[in-house]
């Protein structure tokens, strides 16, 4: 495979060629669960309209390809650092949460309140 805009050649593992020989092949191999490893490797065009899992080093991460993937990177559909959240992004988060709820809160006591007095 090569990109249009450089010649470079675009990297596929070994494991991969062997998934897509065996792809064309086997009626079998369609049906079972494919697992990618190697997150540098390009997404074949043969793997479109297929659900995949791909490994990011601690745990899996099920995708389904579509046609607007395939090209790509293989990893850039995962991600594998842990989003940070501060303390103070919490706390304010949590007392934005509690400010809502207290508000609704609220508004049927009023409610309650109003129709209780007929």
């Amino acid at each position: 495979m090569r990109n249009k805009k450089t010649s470079k050649l675009l990297f596929c593992c070994p494991n991969i060629w062997k998934k897509i020989f065996f792809f064309k092949q086997s009626f079998v191999f369609k049906m079972s669960e494919k697992l990618f490893y190697n997150r540098s490797s390009v997404v074949p065009k043969i793997y479109t309209n297929c659900n995949v899992n791909i490994y990011t080093g601690k745990s899996w991460h099920g995708r389904f390809i579509n046609r607007w993937m395939v090209g790509f990177k293989i990893g850039e559909f995962t991600w594998n650092k842990k989003v940070a959240l501060y303390k103070a992004k919490q706390l304010k988060k949590k007392k934005k949460k509690n400010e809502k709820i207290n508000e609704i809160w609220t508004i049927v006591k009023n409610i309650l309140n109003t129709r209780f007095l007929f």
